[in-house]
């Protein structure tokens, strides 16, 4: 058995392997002893498929190859988005400079205990802004550090505008990646 690209559509061979006897009904197959002639048209179909070696295996190459161009070019678009993410971000001195009063805020925050004096922080911090409410329940440690930049530092307040890229690359997902490359199991 070769792969005819022509003639063999990848929805055709993965309703073939769909078709593939179960164990039940390879051992069934694989027990009859009569005429072959006596069987129905679907029973000799899953007889003749018996005498292909490894013919699921198979299938899922011809599958994997069939689709590769287009795994291939949806992977490649992802990858290309993604990218240009991270150049906005690389490029965006305004975002680091907003990093570093994050930081600088946080540190002075937690002052000379076990977490002051940070060299960084994980980024999942920066959700926690939001939760982060004052003594009086007013406001949020995001709305202190929106006004603060906003009174001391106007120029690094729309840094948003360029990171145009980066709502577009978030969208890209390991998951989407992953499902994009798909393993096959042989």
């Amino acid at each position: 058995m070769s792969l005819d690209t022509r003639t063999l559509q990848p929805n055709f061979v993965v309703q073939l392997m769909r078709l593939l006897p179960t164990d039940q009904e390879v051992a069934a197959l694989q027990s009859y002893t009569g005429p072959k002639e006596d069987l129905g048209v679907a029973e000799r179909f899953l007889f003749e498929l018996l005498c292909i070696p490894r013919l699921k295996p198979r299938l899922q190459c011809f599958v994997f190859i069939l689709e590769f161009n287009a795994r291939l070019h949806d992977l490649s678009e992802n990858v290309e988005v993604f990218s240009y993410a991270i150049h906005d971000i690389k490029r965006c001195t305004s975002l680091v400079k907003v990093l570093e009063i994050v930081l600088a805020l946080g540190n002075y925050m937690n002052g000379q205990g076990p977490k002051g004096g940070a060299y960084g922080f994980k980024l999942e911090f920066l959700t926690k802004l939001a939760d982060t409410k004052t003594s009086d329940n007013k406001s949020t440690l995001l709305h202190y550090l929106v006004d603060y930049i906003h009174r001391k530092f106007p120029e690094y307040i729309s840094f948003p505008q360029e990171l145009s890229n980066v709502e577009i690359g978030a969208k890209v997902s390991e998951n989407i990646v992953s499902s994009a490359c798909g393993r096959q199991s042989l």
